[in-house]
């Protein structure tokens, strides 16, 4: 009987306690959930203290590992945008030109291009590595790697922050470091701002959710609010998906509980980044609107397809362990197709379904990291012109945008991975199996990352060159397109890169062989029509390229970046074809967009007087002193010989008295002298 009260008596005590949890939890804001839920057993605890030496491991190892797999950069070449951006930009070569730099849009240059973004950090560092690197592309390189090397620390610390025990965020900081996605924005020097923005944001929430956490007015609590806001300012500067970092924050503040009403006053920890934000916005708005005069406006497009689409697409590919990217061009008709949609609509369902998960859970950090997930995710899924070479049946994705999402990804699937290797333990009756399957989820881990590593070099050689990656490119964006879903657009592509690499093999006769052709494929195609243009001007055929030549004068690409490669191989053809007046101006074009140097006029003053059509030759040779920046004296004087020799003696005697008062050397104040006593000789013999 007495046995039978307490049993009750216990029973209903243990109810009591339920019950007052329940309601506990029920009228609690958010923020009183744990961090990482059941796996850190406290609200809000701090991770666990691990052995300094496990600590040093954890946020060195990632870093180097990224040193690691990238350890030939050292030589790269200057591939894409980079060609024009900084060996061919003239702008470059002195810091005189930093206050431009800074006002104008990222393609500002000696191209003469513009694009629709504002990207100040990443010139104003190229303008200052110039210093240092020249146009040795792998000093560039390794910048953008030690940029990656960076980040990679601040994921472990972010894992730290949100209860990952150091094993698991060093592991999770190893992963990010050697993942496929990382591959093309970490390596790339024309992808500079896609891994610095992405560090800086890493940094910034790290220092945003330590500043909240610091005591106020604390010399520590001022320190970190510093860095947040630099590293604010550095992701903004760098690229604008960027702009998205208040809102993670607003979200990140929404999921710890700040909307309650003991918490509100929380809120104004999002004001620095939103303030910066702010000034940024006007800021870019003012320099595209002077400098590249309506393209500060970003259009939005609500597409659901390409949503849904995109969005599984990236989220497949940010698989920890996964080995290669398959981020690519998708033609609309292939998103349509049954087998997309229902791995997409799959890929989805699996994403919300977590979420919801974590929303049940009340799961700070999951809910947190997905948002940003998203939010990073957005301004690609939604924006209509992204500036990409592309055409308007297909959606385009890319390895740098996800790159932005990447890290906050990795974390959710680390703490996923905690949750269920802890349901494992509490549901499993032996404790031998538990640690078997903690044990299968490092071997997978351990293989992953040595077969990362063996195949690192082969990974990346496709940044290497110009030529390894516009093949790598015909491989990702044709040849692994079902050829049902391939349309003329791919087949266009495809034949510039056919022909555009027979060029770099020097190989020109093969390039015009596939000229005709291609033209009949892709008639309108500017890209094809100069190629076959510069094979043409290779094999010295300029009767068929002049028709070819004046096409593209006259009716250009609208991409700027080839204009000056056009106005080169135009002026030859013109020139060549005895068109000196119509040559000229587009020789001049074509060094000031810093395609080809001063020195092409010296060459074709060099071929006019080797025909003897002296004239010709010295206005040659005044258009390079002119464009030289009239240093090189020497061309006036030679100049002044070929006027001699065309019998234009009062020219030849101009040109002459432009020298008065300059020092010459030796040898060309004797020409000078020669010269001048046979323009005085002929003088006196006419007066007699």
């Amino acid at each position: 009987m007495k046995k039978d009260f307490a049993k009750k008596s216990r029973r209903s005590r243990s109810k009591k306690k339920r019950g007052a949890a329940a309601s506990s939890a029920a009228v609690s804001p958010i923020s009183s959930a744990p961090e990482v839920s059941s796996v850190l057993n406290a609200p809000e605890a701090p991770p666990v203290v691990a052995p300094s030496w496990l600590i040093i491991l954890c946020f060195i190892v990632p870093p180097l590992l990224a040193v690691i797999v990238f350890r030939n950069a050292s030589h790269v070449e200057f591939i894409g945008d980079t060609r024009f951006l900084i060996t061919g930009n003239e702008y470059i070569k002195s810091l005189s030109y930093w206050f431009q730099t800074l006002v104008h849009d990222y393609f500002w240059s000696s191209s003469g291009q513009t694009i629709p973004y504002w990207r100040p950090f990443t010139k104003l560092s190229w303008l200052l590595e110039w210093r240092w690197f020249h146009e040795w592309a792998g000093g560039y390189a390794w910048v953008s790697i030690a940029w990656h090397a960076l980040g990679c620390v601040g994921i472990a610390k972010l894992g730290r922050q949100v209860g990952l025990t150091c094993i698991v965020a060093g592991i999770m900081a190893g992963i990010y470091a050697l993942h496929p996605v990382a591959i093309e924005p970490a390596g790339m020097i024309m992808d500079r701002s896609d891994v610095v923005a992405t560090t800086a944001c890493v940094w910034a929430v790290v220092a945003w959710r330590a500043w909240r956490r610091a005591e106020p007015r604390s010399y520590r609590s001022y320190l970190l609010l510093l860095g947040h806001a630099l590293l604010v300012i550095v992701a903004l500067a760098s690229k604008e998906v960027s702009i998205v970092l208040p809102a993670v924050l607003a979200a990140w503040a929404v999921f710890e509980g700040d909307l309650a009403a003991t918490r509100r006053r929380c809120l104004v920890t999002i004001v620095p980044a939103a303030a910066i934000s702010g000034i940024y916005f006007v800021a870019r708005h003012a320099v595209l609107e002077r400098y590249a005069h309506g393209q500060s406006a970003t259009e939005l497009s609500l597409d659901p397809l390409r949503f849904v689409t995109s969005l599984a697409w990236y989220l497949r590919n940010a698989w920890p362990l996964s080995i290669n990217s398959s981020l690519r061009q998708v033609p609309i008709a292939e998103a349509k197709s049954v087998g997309v949609l229902l791995t997409s609509i799959a890929t989805l369902a699996i994403a919300v379904l977590v979420g919801v998960w974590a929303l049940r859970r009340r799961h700070v950090a999951l809910g947190a990291l997905m948002a940003w997930m998203l939010l990073g995710l957005v301004p690609v899924l939604m924006t209509r012109d992204i500036a990409v070479p592309t055409a308007d049946d297909r959606y385009s994705l890319a390895n740098r945008w996800l790159y932005f999402s990447l890290g906050p990804l990795l974390v959710v699937f680390a703490l996923l991975a905690m949750e269920g290797l802890r349901y494992l333990r509490e549901r499993s009756r032996s404790p031998a199996a538990a640690r078997a399957s903690t044990a299968v989820v490092m071997i997978m881990i351990a293989g992953w990352a040595t077969v990362m590593l063996a195949r690192s070099a082969a990974d990346r050689e496709w940044i290497s060159s110009e030529m390894a990656m516009v093949n790598a490119e015909d491989h990702i964006f044709y040849q692994s397109i079902p050829p049902q879903f391939r349309t003329r657009f791919d087949d266009c592509r495809h034949e510039q890169r056919a022909m555009i690499t027979a060029l770099w093999r020097q190989q020109p006769a093969e390039a015009a062989e596939r000229g005709p052709s291609a033209l009949a494929r892709c008639p309108d195609d500017a890209e094809v029509k100069l190629f076959y243009l510069d094979a043409l001007v290779q094999l010295k055929r300029y009767e068929e390229a002049e028709g070819l030549a004046r096409d593209l004068v006259r009716s250009p690409p609208r991409d700027a970046r080839n204009h000056g490669r056009i106005a080169f191989l135009a002026g030859v053809t013109l020139l060549e074809r005895g068109d000196t007046a119509g040559a000229r101006p587009l020789l001049v074009k074509a060094v000031s967009l810093g395609y080809a140097k001063c020195g092409i006029f010296v060459d074709l003053a060099q071929e006019a007087e080797a025909r003897g059509r002296f004239v010709e030759a010295a206005s040659a040779l005044e258009t390079a002193f002119q464009c030289g920046g009239r240093r090189d004296v020497s061309l006036r004087v030679a100049e002044a010989i070929l006027l001699y020799y065309a019998g234009e003696r009062d020219t030849a005697r101009k040109v002459l008295n432009s020298l008065a008062g300059l020092t010459l050397s030796g040898d060309l104040a004797a020409r000078v002298q020669s010269l001048q006593q046979a323009l005085d000789a002929e003088t006196t013999g006419k007066m007699n």
